[in-house]
């Protein structure tokens, strides 16, 4: 889903269905990329995911490619009106920040 961040931008966050947990319920991911991975953002990455409010950051292969992604996952039946109101874009914000400072101008 496209979702509004600064500056009249929008960012992508993907939901994925990532199977079942131990106990049986379904889960899913919201997941946002932020770019592509550059390996001398890989310990500034780790500082600011240390100061995030939920999620974290990780790295993703798409296809020959990997990316920095900044993903949350929940159980199916946790999912409310604050994770679409309040959490998916605070992961869209956020991720939109690491791709500016990651891919500036890009």
């Amino acid at each position: 889903m496209k979702v509004p961040v600064s500056a009249g931008r929008t960012h992508s966050v993907h939901v994925i269905s990532r199977g079942k947990d131990d106990a049986g319920q379904q889960l899913v991911e919201f997941q946002a990329v932020c770019g592509k991975a550059k390996p001398e953002f890989e310990s500034d990455l780790l500082r600011k995911g240390g100061r995030l409010e939920v999620g974290g950051y990780a790295i993703r292969r798409v296809g020959q490619t990997d990316y920095f992604v900044l993903q949350h996952r929940v159980r199916l039946v946790d999912v409310s009106q604050n994770t679409l109101t309040h959490i998916i874009p605070y992961l869209a914000e956020q991720a939109d920040a690491v791709k500016s400072e990651v891919h500036p101008g890009g």
